[in-house]
């Protein structure tokens, strides 16, 4: 891949030797970041987390494209933005083709960065490369999903305080459930009464999250093997009433025995029963979310696919991530009084 970016740093050279062009190069190939496709004006790479980086090889070489989430982070850090917008029945987006693929930022919305020196270009990699820790989200997906909470729940303005309305639809009865299984696995002496404090709290009277077809297995009429999957449930319960710093091994090994006691194993019902009991014995620090909706909410939310990853202790990592963003973004929004 390197070896196609330097024959079309050689390309452009024949129409304008750049002495910046050579020197981002080898910066470009000290760093960590994966080289994608390459063409004669842009050049796409990715950061180790999944984000895109484009080069604009040409001309002087010194600017480069981030999608639009990037924009605040990087005019903060005191780089010069200008915003590249899509836009819908125009070729191309009306801009530049090579901002328009696949391979770079398909219809989202793009700024370019201009980047002056080599010291400048390993700041603009460190930043869009850095801590995993924290997801940058893009502020019109912000502004889109506080609009879908506010079009549901018209009087609603913030969270503190509550909204009535919301509370009654989208939170009252989350915590009823939160308390029955809490209580429920606390007074449990035996297995067995684990068993059934779980299996209650995951029926359709209880609660409306889980698709019945998701804990269908573990019910009697189900066709998981029960010898393996009660007593890994027991012990996933278990480890849901301890620390969350747990929760993801424990998630694991209930994936490999659920994997083992079915016919037709898929990964998404026992991760999805898992979270089910981390987020309502710890709602603050914990996620629940269905797959197709953390596939859509991710993507427009960061403009790139949900990574896929061998373990699900690892998809929930990302879950988190995005949840504790979006908390975040919420919190500067809706949160405060007076918004």
């Amino acid at each position: 891949m390197w070896e196609g970016i330097e024959a079309r740093v050689v390309e452009n050279d024949r129409d304008a030797v750049v002495p910046l062009r050579r020197a981002f190069l080898a910066e470009l190939v000290r760093s960590d970041l994966r080289p994608g496709t390459a063409t004669k004006k842009m050049v796409a790479f990715d950061t180790t987390g999944g984000e895109r980086l484009v080069w604009q090889v040409e001309a002087t070489a010194q600017n480069f494209f981030l999608h639009r989430k990037w924009s605040d982070r990087v005019e903060a850090a005191g780089f010069v933005v200008k915003l590249f917008l899509y836009q819908n029945g125009q070729k191309d987006g009306a801009r530049h083709s090579g901002l328009s693929r696949d391979w770079s930022f398909r219809t989202s919305d793009c700024i370019q960065v201009r980047v002056d020196s080599v010291g400048r270009l390993k700041e603009l990699i460190a930043l869009v490369g850095g801590d995993k820790g924290e997801l940058a989200l893009d502020p019109t997906a912000i502004a889109r999903w506080i609009g879908v909470i506010r079009t549901m729940f018209p009087g609603f303005r913030h969270f503190d305080p509550p909204d009535s309305e919301f509370d009654q639809r989208e939170r009252s009865y989350k915590l009823e459930t939160s308390r029955n299984l809490r209580a429920g696995l606390e007074a449990a002496s035996t297995d067995s009464e684990v068993l059934d404090a779980v299996l209650a709290s995951i029926s359709l009277k209880s609660s409306n999250l889980l698709d019945w077809r998701t804990s269908l297995p573990l019910m009697p009429n189900g066709d998981g093997d029960k010898e393996l999957l009660q007593p890994a449930l027991v012990r996933l319960a278990r480890a849901a009433l301890g620390p969350p710093e747990g929760h993801g091994a424990a998630m694991d090994e209930f994936v490999a025995v659920w994997r083992a006691a079915m016919p037709n194993p898929s990964d998404d019902p026992p991760r999805q029963i898992a979270e089910f009991l981390f987020f309502h014995l710890w709602p603050d620090s914990a996620s629940y979310i269905r797959n197709i909706v953390r596939q859509d909410l991710w993507r427009e939310g960061t403009g790139r696919p949900f990574p896929r990853h061998t373990q699900v202790s690892a998809t929930y990592a990302d879950e988190l991530r995005f949840m504790r963003a979006v908390r975040a973004a919420f919190a500067e929004r809706i949160w405060p009084r007076g918004t």
